[in-house]
């Protein structure tokens, strides 16, 4: 089935619900119903069923086996088709709650008076400024930020979050808003030069960090223990029990800038980068108005200079990153 609109005889615009069906061998084309009194709502939302119908099938299916004996599922089914959209109930609650890191160096941690400091938390900040909305900041790691957003106990994610194919599988994302690629960190007295070196080397990584898949596919000889965070991480380099440690290229920065002997390390160049992507901002998959939504504030913290102002903020020349928007090699998706 399909929707068909046209004009009909130059009048008015006729909307027609139409399917095709075999007749001795040809294809032919009927009308199923007529549409032309639907609101555009009622339209769209036709459009959806059509999209998901096999989706649809199934739950018809359920209703049908389960629905008399199940008042869960009549719960959650209420729940579902009364649901608004997370922008609206952001702009009705008066509050944009964001997951955000603890443990992130410059991205998301707690400053010496305990208060939520950090790119990410910036960039939340003006996101929720320009919906015109307050900044609730909620403690996310690894393990529980996909979880409690799925649990609707947080609206987005921004925590230094790299969008990878995978994740696509259970969580929409925004465009990017940073851009880092993945390296190794090693002592320096170990002579350690490439990644290559890390040939049957203990290789340190954050649980969960997307930088394990991406090392493994350049050396798969490498062993890789995870531990529960970054800073873990990097304590055990400190104590040789393991011979590097892989991360985001920012990332490694970052625990170098808050060590208080950097020079005893090195990062691997240029040369020995095995992946890397876009920070992006993670939300609820089917949600293209919220999606949009953070996607407008995103381009617009970048077009105004508000993007490049927490930029220098957190990574610029004048921080022990010394980095600038160019060496890191980002461009934001603009569109008009």
């Amino acid at each position: 089935m399909y929707i068909d609109v046209s004009k009909s005889h130059g009048k008015y615009t006729r909307v027609l619900l139409r399917e095709n069906y075999r007749e001795k061998g040809k294809v032919k084309h009927r009308t199923v119903a007529n549409l032309t009194r639907c609101s555009p709502k009622e339209i769209e939302a036709i459009r959806l069923a059509l999209r998901h119908k096999d989706q649809l099938s199934q739950l018809a299916k359920l209703i049908d086996s389960h629905f008399s004996e199940s008042l869960d599922l009549k719960r959650i089914l209420t729940r579902i088709l009364s649901q608004k959209t997370t922008l609206e109930t952001v702009k009705e609650r008066g509050v944009l709650r964001v997951g955000v890191k603890e443990n992130v160096p410059n991205f998301g941690f707690r400053d010496h008076k305990g208060n939520h400091v950090g790119f990410d938390v910036d960039i939340s900040l003006e996101i929720a400024k320009r919906l015109g909305v307050e900044l609730k900041i909620v403690k996310v790691t690894n393990a529980t930020s996909i979880p409690m957003l799925q649990k609707y106990r947080v609206d987005c994610i921004a925590a230094a979050m790299t969008h990878y194919r995978k994740r696509d599988a259970i969580i929409d994302f925004s465009i990017g808003y940073f851009y880092t690629p993945q390296t190794a960190m090693v002592k320096k007295e170990t002579r350690i030069a490439s990644i290559k070196d890390l040939n049957e080397k203990k290789v340190g990584a954050s649980r969960g960090a997307g930088a394990i898949d991406n090392f493994l596919k350049v050396q798969p000889a490498g062993i890789v223990n995870e531990f529960k965070n970054y800073k873990s991480a990097f304590i055990a380099l400190q104590k040789d029990k393991i011979d590097a440690l892989i991360a985001d290229f920012i990332l490694l920065k970052g625990l170098l800038a808050v060590c208080p002997y950097p020079e005893d390390y090195v990062i691997l160049p240029k040369e020995n980068f095995f992946g890397g992507g876009y920070y992006a901002i993670a939300i609820r998959e089917n949600d293209s108005n919220w999606r949009s939504a953070i996607n407008e504030s995103l381009q617009d913290i970048w077009i105004d200079g508000t993007w490049d102002r927490i930029f220098d903020k957190w990574f610029g020349p004048a921080t022990p990153y010394n980095l600038s928007k160019k060496e890191l090699g980002f461009q934001m998706v603009i569109t008009r």
